[in-house]
């Protein structure tokens, strides 16, 4: 995504969420726009060195958002589920 478009949705958007989430579609009818949006695969910092072994997605949580030019505002979310392999996980893998 270009500098201006994000800068954009930076002003829409609930403030940072564009800092961990990537937009992957957005939807519009008469009525709504529906806003869908995936977790950036971030490592937290104090984990940066460890394996993070992903277990899939929660469940897809809809957030109801000011609405934006007469319509209302959904965003879709799809967060990843993932735990930290240590090593005494790595070794009773192998």
């Amino acid at each position: 995504m270009d500098d201006l478009k994000e800068e954009l949705l930076s002003y829409i958007l609930p403030e940072g969420l564009l800092d961990y989430f990537d937009i992957t579609s957005v939807t519009k009818n008469l009525s709504k726009f529906v806003i869908s949006i995936s977790e950036k695969k971030l490592k937290p910092e104090e984990v940066l060195d460890e394996k993070i072994h992903s277990n899939g997605f929660f469940n897809e949580a809809i957030i109801k958002d000011f609405p934006l030019k007469g319509r209302k505002v959904s965003l879709k979310l799809n967060v990843v589920v993932g735990n930290i392999k240590t090593e005494e996980d790595v070794l009773q893998e192998t």
